[in-house]
Parts: C-alpha cells; structure tokens; sequence
C-alpha cells in the first residue's frame, strides 16, 4: 500500500473518533477571532487528509511534522482557554503512534513508498 493510503486509513480512523470533533476542520474565525494572530501555520486533520490525497506527503516524517504542528498549535492557543482541548488532542497523538506501530516496514522504490502494513482494523 502506498504511503498516501497508509496515512488516509490512520486519519480517517482518527476523524471517526469524538476527540477529532474539533481537530476536522481549520479552525473558524467566528468562535476564535483571534486564532489566525496566535496561529500563523494552522494545521487539522482534514487539511492532512488533502496533502496525502494530492500524495504531498514524501514521508512519514512529513506526516509526522504536521501532526505534531496541529498538537503544538492546539497547545499554544487553548492552554489556559480551552481547557478541554489539550488533553484530546494529546490523546489524539497517542492514538497516531498506536496506528502507526501497525506500519511495520517501509522502503522507498522507483519514487512510490511500499509499505507492509497490518490491517488497522484488528
């Protein structure tokens, strides 16, 4: 499976679950005004999901990279605000890394990714 599939079941499994609610979407303006001053590079999951349908993701480390923006963003706008939000996205984090524990081998071919990877179902 290539590395843009792999990355699609992991996010759209996360997206299902609740703590996601939040995290879908970029955040609107109308319930955060001040967001976009705060946050100068937003990321969320569904903005993740286009960059791996347009494959512009090249590597798990890309992924990773903004992944970790949209926990580091969440961090930096709700903590002290938003008192809830931290925690989810954290354990939304935590979710990823047990996902991606199921990526067991991967190597780079004729520019594709080839992955063997354990059903994220099981």
């Amino acid at each position: 499976m290539a590395l843009s599939g792999i990355i699609e079941r992991v996010l759209t499994k996360l997206r299902k679950d609740p703590l996601s609610f939040e995290f879908r979407k970029p955040v609107d303006p109308k319930f955060a005004p001040d967001y976009y001053e705060v946050i100068t590079t937003p990321m969320d999951i569904g903005t993740m999901l286009a960059r791996s349908r347009e494959k512009d993701y090249v590597s798990l480390e890309d992924f990773y990279t903004d992944f970790h923006l949209m926990v580091s963003n969440c961090h930096r706008y709700n903590d002290g605000r938003n008192p809830g939000l931290p925690p989810a996205v954290d354990q939304l984090l935590e979710m990823l890394n047990q996902e991606m524990k199921k990526v067991r081998t991967f190597t780079m071919t004729h520019g594709h990714w080839r992955v063997a990877y354990q059903s994220i179902n099981h």
